[in-house]
């Protein structure tokens, strides 16, 4: 199995949002890549698109955290880990529903690869 790490220079300005939703419906694992030590949420994700994804996880997740996402394709040939910041955190179903922008937009290619 083969793993990328798709994220984007620090430098590069934040993903327009906007971009249409694809409904998603698979277990993910979540790292929380910004507190001390790595810290692990099971997650299931709703939906994704070029900018970014929605997540709903059993705990809360601060804003302004940066989240590393892994899921392998449906084909299970790739591994992804999706890099992005936690811009939205809200109470969902018994669970809470996390928002995460990308830290560089996907290619249409690698959208289609999760899809």
């Amino acid at each position: 199995m083969t793993e990328q790490i798709l994220s984007r220079p620090a430098s590069a300005d934040p993903a327009p949002r906007g971009a249409p939703r694809h409904r998603g419906d698979q277990d993910v694992s979540c790292y929380a890549l910004s507190d001390a030590g790595l810290r692990q949420y099971p997650a299931r994700l709703k939906d994704i698109s070029l900018n970014g994804l929605a997540l709903v996880v059993s705990e809360p997740v601060r804003r302004q955290m940066t989240l590393g996402v892994e899921f392998e394709c449906p084909e299970g040939r790739l591994t992804y880990l999706l890099v992005g910041q936690v811009v939205r955190t809200v109470p969902h179903q018994g669970g809470w529903l996390v928002g995460c922008a990308f830290d560089r937009p996907l290619g249409e290619d690698e959208l289609n690869n999760l899809l």
